[in-house]
């Protein structure tokens, strides 16, 4: 679980990941190498099943061995990092996908202030003629 995890963080493929277990030291140089600017959308999606995982958190897996738990709290820091990036980053999907809603927000908002315009306007339209029509009558019975 926490080797997968990392494997997927420092993106590297299934054969270079069984490599990571047999050289455990190679980790250290391999996480100061990685660039947390260039990660991936699919990066970020392949570390959901590990960080969604009972088992992956820190304080159980420090409980067994301390590196393993820092490396656990590293990957979840990693992937709040690569969210945290990728909502930033002005051409994101995800920063599209909010200000399409927030447009959309706008626009029933101004929507709505045209239907209270419109409406105010029909109730002032209708006034206007029973004023109308009042004052139609009011003349007909004084000059009866």
């Amino acid at each position: 679980l926490l080797f997968g995890s990392l494997s997927v963080c420092l993106g590297l493929s299934e054969l270079d990941a069984l490599n990571l277990k047999e050289t455990a030291t190679s980790i250290p140089t391999k996480i100061q190498n990685i660039d947390l600017n260039r990660v991936s959308r699919e990066r970020i999606y392949q570390l959901r099943p590990f960080v969604s995982d009972s088992r992956f958190i820190p304080e159980k897996l420090f409980a067994i061995n301390r590196a393993a738990g820092a490396l656990c709290h590293w990957v979840r820091c990693f992937e709040r990092f690569a969210k945290a990036n990728e909502w930033i980053k002005p051409n994101s999907i995800s920063n599209e996908k909010q200000s399409l809603e927030r447009v959309r927000g706008l626009a029933k908002i101004r929507l709505s202030a045209l239907e209270e315009v419109q409406s105010s306007v029909q109730c002032s339209k209708q006034k206007r003629i029973d004023a109308i029509q009042e004052e139609a009558t009011t003349k007909d019975q004084l000059s009866i």
